[in-house]
């Protein structure tokens, strides 16, 4: 299904957003008012639609001119109305004319063909540079400078269709080998250190390494409203959701917000993201976003570890889907 995109607010896009929005093209309407921007709209819907409703539009907007049979009957009458005696010269005359460009171009011709057989000294070879392609100038206006990308004249395909590219960056995968488990700090600073640490504990929730979920909490972590687990319940709990939910989807909604307790000791981390969980074999989904409080502690590899974890839910949206 072609799906026109229009920007009216500049938000900054999710991971996945960011994958499926950026390949294809939108139109902007940031600046006000909003109604001049419903003209570009209103093309790029015609378009979609097809060249015909434009065509008939223009066609009806615009005078019908007099078709060819009707010319020639116009012209057909006025010549007749004009004297037989001045028709006899201009015909004439017209021959000649004619007589008279045949006989010139068979000269040119001539001469053309003596000018090439004319031997010459040869010049120095020189690569042909190609003739330029014709451009395509697309129907769509072009979006504002500060947008880099160029409304093509053929429909966006829809996101199911799209295939990544090098450059765009891919979906998420529950199966997905390169996550990262914690490291110690090396030359980056704190700030850098906590934040990869973050990042890369929510990408542990996609994986289905249950071992690489659990690196990340110190033996005993204070999880939500239900008190200290040690690893093994933690083992259990993260292996529990995974079965429930074998399908998994994780990004951080904008900037995580840091802090340093004691220098390399203590921080604590507090960020939002948004998830979606499935089971195609139940025909289950959830789609929701969290508030998370972090409280990490430096053990005594100088590695980070998550002792104390809050949430808060911001929103949560349940549905089926056609069982497999």
């Amino acid at each position: 299904m072609p799906i026109v995109r229009l920007r009216i607010e500049d938000i900054p896009l999710s991971d996945d957003l960011r994958y499926y929005l950026s390949t294809p093209h939108w139109l902007d309407a940031l600046t006000h008012p909003l109604s001049k921007h419903i003209p570009p709209v209103a093309a790029a819907i015609r378009e979609l639609l097809g060249p015909s409703s434009a065509e008939d539009e223009t066609a009806a907007a615009a005078p019908q001119p007099p078709s060819v049979e009707v010319a020639l009957k116009q012209r057909a009458v006025s010549a007749g109305q004009r004297s037989p005696v001045k028709r006899g010269p201009v015909v004439i005359g017209a021959v000649v004319l004619v007589l008279g460009l045949l006989v010139a171009l068979w000269l040119w011709r001539s001469q053309k063909k003596t000018e090439v057989v004319t031997p010459v000294a040869p010049a120095p070879q020189q690569t042909a540079s190609p003739s330029p392609s014709p451009t395509v100038l697309p129907i769509l206006p072009t979006p504002p400078a500060a947008t880099p990308t160029v409304i093509p004249a053929t429909p966006s395909p829809s996101p199911a269709e799209i295939t990544p590219t090098p450059e765009a960056k891919p979906s998420p995968s529950p199966a997905k080998p390169n996550k990262k488990e914690p490291s110690p700090k090396g030359n980056r600073a704190w700030q850098v250190w906590i934040d990869d640490f973050v990042h890369d504990f929510i990408a542990s929730n996609e994986s289905n390494d249950v071992d690489l979920a659990v690196s990340f909490y110190a033996p005993n972590v204070d999880v939500f409203e239900e008190g200290k687990k040690s690893t093994d319940a933690m083992r259990r709990d993260i292996e529990s959701y995974n079965a429930r939910w074998p399908s998994r989807r994780a990004t951080i909604r904008g900037d995580v917000r840091l802090g340093e307790k004691a220098a390399n000791h203590s921080y604590t981390a507090s960020f939002e993201h948004d998830y979606y969980v499935e089971n195609a074999t139940r025909g289950e989904w959830i789609n929701g976003a969290v508030a998370v409080d972090l409280q990490i502690t430096i053990d005594g590899d100088s590695i980070p570890r998550i002792v104390s974890m809050k949430q808060k839910t911001l929103r949560k949206d349940k549905g089926t889907m056609q069982k497999r």
